[in-house]
């Protein structure tokens, strides 16, 4: 779910940390299950509440893929 890597750079500068997740059923897209594990995998990597989250829908508006990028 998480993109590999240290938390800081050798030079002591932050990197961003992404935190991804798809649909198991791509055609009905995510579950309410689905979508809480993408959270707590975004808590659990420290990534600030007012990041911006991207998602990708399916015609009738349900989730296909998430993503949130933060420091």
């Amino acid at each position: 779910m998480t993109d590999p890597g240290p938390a800081e750079e050798a030079d002591g500068m932050t990197t961003e940390k992404t935190v991804k997740a798809a649909a198991e059923d791509r055609r009905h897209g995510m579950t309410l299950d689905e979508l809480a594990a993408f959270v707590q995998e975004a808590m659990r990597e420290e990534i600030p509440g007012d990041a911006t989250v991207t998602v990708i829908a399916t015609w009738r508006s349900t989730i296909r893929k998430v993503e949130v990028t933060g420091k």
